[in-house]
């Protein structure tokens, strides 16, 4: 299912490479980068790729991830977290071998409604987009299944 998400990713990746010849364009390490995102408990799971290059030694990607979480004590908690992963190579094969956070920030709504969990999430999604351009991927959304107004 995750594969079918990464059909678009070596055309804006092609992009970026015209800015760096140290970009990689590797789709198996770009859907290693975004399949970090930790989907476990959270409502809505989304990964904004924004770049993956070479380094002295391995690679490092760039991604901001977004998480959702409905908690019944504070409502609807939105993580918008900007990270660095970092890869070795061995053989052409890339294994993941630190995660960095680089900084995040927290979105909250005490209304655990539909119209305010579509709200902190454009947020969240807004402050990624700071981060830099790139391709995002909803990894999971079950935004209106958890707060969809119930007749």
């Amino acid at each position: 299912m995750r594969g079918a998400a990464f059909v678009g990713i070596l055309a804006a990746c092609t992009i970026l490479a015209a800015c760096s010849d140290k970009t990689v364009t590797d789709t198996d390490l770009q859907a290693q980068a975004v399949a970090l995102t930790p989907t476990q408990t959270a409502v809505v799971a989304s990964s904004r790729l924004l770049t993956c290059a070479k380094r002295e030694v391995g690679v490092a990607c760039f991604t901001c991830e977004i998480t959702m979480h409905d908690r019944n004590d504070v409502g609807i908690v939105t993580n918008a977290t900007y990270f660095k992963h970092e890869f070795s190579v061995d053989d052409n094969i890339y294994k993941h071998s630190l995660s960095t956070k680089l900084s995040d920030r927290k979105f909250t709504s005490r209304k655990r409604t539909l119209l305010s969990a579509k709200s902190k999430f454009v947020a969240a999604s807004r402050w990624c987009a700071e981060r830099g351009l790139g391709t995002n991927y909803m990894i999971k959304d079950e935004m209106v299944k958890v707060f969809g107004e119930k007749p």
